[in-house]
């Protein structure tokens, strides 16, 4: 057997290789030591920009950051609404889904459906207030027109001068060793119920932020928050 055939062993106990198989390495070989200096540069370049990028999110993931990643916090509320409406392959995406999700993991995306029902006809009235005409948002939401239609008229007509809304103060907590650190505090005028606002607004807020992590939310009427108990308040495991 000749030195190049012992340097270049077959798969199988060291069996000679066939000429197709020793030209197919041969081209492989050319092909790596005849690449382009720029190629071979930019991959270089793109494995240091990787490397980099993960160590920013390790550091930001250390320091406390809930979303080292910048990532849509709703991403993958999305991907599965996206999946689901295709019915045809739906079947086989809840088998899916089934093998991914956890109990817990259920438990929130059904109080997250609730929140976003219940605060439609809000969400509604508020697009339409700002100028975003009814086929627009039927089609934003999913709803056909009649049904945005009726959702308006409904509105309008449980406050036809809009005197029942109220200017509403809450706070959103994270609890870190012991102690709950703010991590928002916004106003607004409303209209729902302060529990039902604190509900929503915890609910929203759990999907900002990892898992088993406690919340709490507070709601008071603007102004009285310095003075006043809360007009209601919810923590996580309280919805």
């Amino acid at each position: 057997m000749s030195t190049s055939d012992a340097q270049q062993p077959g798969p199988d106990e060291g069996e000679p290789l066939s000429s197709v198989e020793t030209s197919r390495r041969a081209r492989r070989h050319r092909a790596a030591i005849d690449r382009p200096a720029a190629e071979k540069f930019r991959e270089q370049l793109l494995d240091l920009i990787t490397e980099h990028e993960r160590q920013v999110v390790a550091e930001r993931a250390l320091a406390g950051d809930p979303n080292p990643t910048d990532a849509d916090p709703l991403e993958y509320v999305y991907e599965i609404a996206e999946h689901y409406a295709q019915s045809e392959g739906r079947p086989g995406y809840l088998a899916q889904l089934a093998d991914e999700l956890t109990l817990d993991d259920v438990r929130a995306l059904r109080l997250a459906g609730e929140a976003a029902k219940a605060a439609t006809p809000l969400v509604v009235l508020a697009e339409s207030s700002r100028g975003k005409e009814v086929p627009q948002i039927a089609g934003e939401v999913g709803l056909t027109e009649s049904r945005v239609y009726a959702i308006l008229r409904e509105q309008r007509a449980a406050d036809p001068d809009g005197l029942n809304r109220w200017d509403a103060f809450w706070t959103i907590e994270r609890r870190d060793d012991g102690e709950w650190h703010e991590l928002a505090a916004q106003s607004s005028k409303r209209k729902d119920r302060p529990d039902v606002l604190a509900r929503y607004l915890l609910a929203r807020e759990q999907h900002e932020q990892p898992a088993g992590v406690q919340l709490r939310v507070r709601v008071w009427k603007f102004g009285t928050s310095d003075t006043a108990p809360p007009l209601a308040e919810v923590t996580t495991g309280q919805q």
